[in-house]
């Protein structure tokens, strides 16, 4: 799998770890390593340009949302969905060291 990928799948299970260190009143040092990949992940989505790429990623890793809300919501195919993903993932590939 793309190193990219991998790192902005982790995204929504970082989330919900700091969620929970909070909520359990979690060490300070395991909470800002929680906030500070997950200001990581969201700028490296920032790298991306403003186009409908950025979008499916930022809905896909960001927010969680599903495949079939992505197509709803943009109004665009499944496979549509899909190459944008790839191009946005190739992007930052090229920009990055990951």
């Amino acid at each position: 799998m793309n190193k990219i990928k991998e790192k902005l799948l982790k995204y929504k299970y970082i989330k919900q770890r700091l969620a929970i260190l909070e909520s359990a009143g979690g060490s300070s040092t395991d909470i800002e390593e929680c906030r500070e990949k997950l200001h990581e992940i969201e700028e490296l989505v920032k790298l991306l340009p403003e186009n409908e790429e950025k979008t499916v990623i930022e809905l896909r890793y960001l927010r969680s949302m599903s495949w079939s809300e992505i197509t709803e919501k943009m109004s665009i195919s499944r496979m549509t969905a899909n190459r944008k993903e790839k191009k946005a993932l190739n992007y930052l590939k090229e920009r990055t060291k990951i």
